[in-house]
């Protein structure tokens, strides 16, 4: 794969949630990887002399920012509850530099790649630019094999999607708008975000992030729903938002309206709040010109 072919793309984090016992940390994109196969985590611990394979983007004997994938092969070494000694094969052109971190170490399992490994720390023995004193390749890569209920049980934290249909901008094509619990920030903040999957009338675009949390907004404290509430054609969405309780024991709700711009949704509006106890969890919102 490179870097400068067609069809690549890039994708910021919007979460990261280390593991505590090893140099290794689950992240969240903040747009989907469409079109990438993922690789399973192999169940199988790592065994002496064994062959991986690490591919990666890093740094090399003679390319200082490398945009073409490259693999090199590693036997696997002495091994610890979660690390693992990997040594190059082929120690001329195998070598784990800078930008290779996080690269990860692959064993065939029934034909297909499996996740064993992931890279982690290197002696950089003829890496560009690293001294010529240092001709060791050695490297230490994370154990992987064994992760698998961990990250199940992260991906099972409650982010999956509220969503909701509508016209957003206007085209007279319905589009589809979905909104993400993403969990708690390192800051302690919940987060939450808004993608929007705009209709071309025989699919869907892309889905784009429209909308991201700055403050604490709680994904899961949210009811989704959708209609065109300003009267300009374009459809807008609103969120029934569970409040909690307020000193005196009474329920709070709030509504927050995401108003259309045809591009995407200006910042969530607070356009209603209880002042009695209303209930949350007993309620749902359905959009609709009851007026006339």
């Amino acid at each position: 794969a490179d870097l400068n072919s067609t069809g690549t793309h890039t994708s910021a984090i919007s979460h990261v949630i280390p593991r505590p016992d090893r140099d290794l940390a689950l992240v969240q994109l903040d747009e989907p990887a469409t079109g990438i196969a993922p690789v399973t985590i192999s169940g199988t611990a790592p065994a002496a002399n064994e062959k991986l394979t690490i591919a990666g983007y890093g740094r090399t004997v003679d390319e200082w920012a490398p945009t073409k994938l490259h693999t090199s092969d590693f036997s696997v070494g002495a091994t610890t509850a979660t690390a693992v000694d990997l040594t190059a094969k082929t120690p001329e052109d195998a070598v784990i530099c800078k930008g290779d971190a996080g690269a990860p170490a692959l064993r065939t399992e029934n034909g297909k790649p499996t996740l064993v490994a992931i890279g982690s720390q290197s002696l950089q023995g003829g890496c560009l630019g690293e001294t010529d004193v240092e001709a060791r390749t050695d490297a230490v890569g994370v154990r992987a094999d064994d992760l698998t209920g961990w990250v199940s049980q992260i991906r099972k934290l409650p982010q999956g999607p509220q969503v909701a249909s509508g016209d957003f901008n206007g085209d007279g094509k319905v589009d589809i708008a979905a909104f993400y619990d993403n969990g708690i920030g390192t800051d302690g903040k919940k987060m939450s975000s808004l993608y929007a999957f705009y209709s071309n009338g025989t699919g869907f675009a892309e889905p784009k992030r429209v909308w991201a949390s700055t403050g604490s907004f709680n994904g899961a404290a949210v009811k989704l729903t959708s209609g065109d509430y300003n009267g300009d054609g374009k459809d807008d969405l609103s969120v029934l938002y569970n409040s909690g309780q307020a000193a005196d024991g009474k329920h709070v709700t709030t509504v927050f309206t995401y108003t259309s711009n045809g591009t995407g949704f200006v910042a969530p509006k607070q356009t209603w709040a209880s002042s009695g106890s209303f209930d949350w969890s007993k309620s749902k919102p359905v959009s609709g010109d009851y007026n006339g």
